[in-house]
C-alpha cells in the first residue's frame, strides 16, 4: 500500500518521490548554470534548449515503447503495435521534467536570483485561481486542466484516470512543477 499512488486525495511515500527529485533538479540547475554566471548567453541557451529536448524527446520515447509492448501483449503484430502513433501519449513524467527544467532554466537566466521568489509565488498564486474558478479541483472532464490537455493534445493523447481523460502530467498543471524547480534552484 505504501509504494502505490494516491489516487486523487491524499498522500503516500510514493507521492514525495517526484516532487523530491524536481527539488533536487532545482539545486542541480543553480549549480549548472553557476558557471554561466546566471547569464542569457548563446552557449547557456543553447544548452537548455538541447537538454529540454532531449529529456522531452526521450519520454516521448519511452510511452511509445509501452504503447508498442502493450500491443504486442494483446497479440498484434509488430508492425501494428509499432505504428500505434494516433494513441501516443504526448505528456508524461519525463516530458513533464523537460518542461519544468527548460522553463525554470530560461527563468533562472532572464530574471535576477532576487525576483525568482516573485515569480514563484506568481505561478503558484496564478495556478491556484485558474484551478479555483475553471473547476480544477473536480476529478472530471471539465477540469480546466482536461479541457486544456483535450482541446491540445486530443482525448487519444490522453493518460486516462477512472475513465475520464485527464492528464496528471498535463501541460496547465506544469505550471507548479516549474514553480517547485525554481524553489530548489
Amino acid at each position: 500500500t505504501p509504494l502505490g499512488h494516491a489516487h486523487w486525495h491524499g498522500l503516500t511515500p510514493t507521492d514525495l518521490v517526484f516532487p523530491f527529485f524536481m527539488f533536487i533538479m532545482g539545486v542541480s540547475t543553480f549549480m549548472s548554470l553557476r558557471k554561466y554566471n546566471f547569464e542569457p548567453t548563446r552557449e547557456s541557451i543553447r544548452k537548455i534548449i538541447k537538454r529540454t529536448f532531449l529529456i522531452f524527446l526521450i519520454g516521448l520515447a519511452l510511452n511509445w515503447f509501452g504503447q508498442l509492448c502493450r500491443g504486442l501483449g494483446a497479440g498484434e503484430s509488430i508492425a501494428t503495435a509499432a505504428t500505434h502513433f494516433d494513441t501516443i501519449r504526448i505528456l508524461g513524467v519525463l516530458q513533464r521534467l523537460a518542461l519544468a527544467y527548460g522553463f525554470a532554466s530560461l527563468i533562472a537566466v532572464f530574471f535576477k536570483n532576487k525576483h525568482i521568489v516573485w515569480v514563484i509565488a506568481t505561478l503558484l498564486i496564478g495556478y491556484f485561481f485558474i484551478l479555483l474558478f475553471g473547476n480544477g479541483f473536480e476529478l472530471s472532464e471539465q477540469n480546466i486542466i482536461s479541457i486544456i490537455d483535450r482541446n491540445l493534445w486530443g482525448k487519444a493523447h490522453m493518460y486516462k484516470m477512472s475513465g475520464i481523460a485527464l492528464d496528471p502530467e498535463g501541460l496547465l498543471s506544469t505550471l507548479p512543477s516549474i514553480a517547485h524547480v525554481l524553489i530548489g534552484f
